[in-house]
């Protein structure tokens, strides 16, 4: 069984949902980045930040101050750990806008 991190919570991957309105399936109103993680590190990750901090300043999309990157960095730690992928990995690391109409905050 494989899980999914979702704001910060642990869900297996079946049991993982997105709502039928979210912006980022019904508008594209999102923002992924793809990562190597190699032996308890993800490779290249200044670059992955940047990048996506940029995006997400781009599409005006509203973060809670947690999310920052050793927060994040945290959380794939911990995702990559409870899947026992801690050798060799990608990761897909998505950030979309909520519900809602295509201009809602």
């Amino acid at each position: 069984m494989r899980y999914i991190n979702i704001n910060g919570q642990l869900v297996k991957e079946t049991s993982a949902k997105v709502p039928y309105n979210n912006r980022a399936f019904r508008f594209g109103y999102c923002v992924f980045e793809t990562m190597l993680y190699r032996g308890g590190v993800i490779q290249l990750k200044e670059y992955h930040w940047n990048r996506l901090f940029a995006a997400v300043d781009q599409l005006n999309l509203m973060m809670p101050e947690i999310m920052n990157a050793a927060w994040l960095e945290a959380e794939i730690k911990r995702t990559v750990t409870k899947n026992k992928l801690d050798k060799f990995c990608r990761i897909r690391l998505q950030m979309y806008a909520g519900q809602g109409g295509l201009y809602d905050g």
